[in-house]
C-alpha cells in the first residue's frame, strides 16, 4: 500500500484511527503498513493537514473534518450511555465493566427465556443432593424433581448421574 493510497483513505474517512485505516489490509503486511501509516500521520500533523482529536485511543482528523464528522465517529455505550471513541473497529462498550454488565444481562435474559430461574447455575447443597436421591427413590420423574428443586431437568439428570457414580 502506497502513501498515496493511505492518504486517500484518510481523506475519505476524515476521522480515523490507525486501526480503521488498516481494516482491509492483509495480515502478512500489517506490521509494515502500520509503521508507514504512523510515519505518514506524523508528517501530516507537522504540516497541519491532520490533527489529533483524542489521545487515548489515538484518534485523528483531517483538516477538512468538521465537529459533526468527529461526533459521528464517537459511539454511545448501550449500557451507561457514555460517548466514547472506539479503540477497535468492533468495540461496542466504553469499558470492561459495561461489557461485563451487558453479558450478565444477556445471559439472564437467555435463562429467563428458556424458563430457567435467574439464579440458576448455583452450587448444589448437601440438602438438595439428599432430596434429589430421596425423590428419585420414591419414583418421581426428573421433570418433577427439577420443578421441586427449582433446577433444570438437564441439571437434575447430570447431578443424579454424578451422585450415582460417586456412590458406586
Amino acid at each position: 500500500m502506497t502513501e498515496g493510497q493511505i492518504w486517500q483513505k484518510m481523506l475519505q474517512r476524515r476521522v480515523f484511527t490507525i486501526g480503521t485505516l488498516m481494516s482491509d489490509i492483509p495480515p502478512a503486511i500489517k506490521p509494515y503498513v502500520r509503521e508507514k501509516i504512523k510515519s505518514l500521520i506524523a508528517g501530516q500533523m507537522k504540516l497541519g493537514l491532520v490533527r489529533q482529536v483524542s489521545i487515548n485511543p489515538p484518534v485523528f482528523a483531517t483538516k477538512e473534518a468538521t465537529e459533526e464528522d468527529i461526533d459521528r465517529f464517537r459511539r454511545v455505550c448501550p449500557i451507561c450511555g457514555t460517548k466514547f471513541f472506539p479503540s477497535q473497529i468492533t468495540q461496542e462498550f466504553c469499558s470492561k465493566e459495561c461489557k461485563q454488565q451487558h453479558y450478565l444481562r444477556y445471559h439472564r435474559r437467555r435463562r429467563e427465556k428458556a424458563g430457567m430461574k435467574v439464579n440458576s447455575r448455583k452450587r448444589w447443597t448437601k440438602e438438595e443432593e439428599q432430596k434429589l436421591i430421596q425423590l428419585k427413590q420414591l419414583g418421581y420423574t426428573y421433570e418433577e424433581i427439577a420443578q421441586r428443586l427449582g433446577r433444570t431437568t438437564f441439571a437434575v439428570i447430570e447431578k443424579y448421574k454424578a451422585l450415582k457414580g460417586v456412590r458406586k
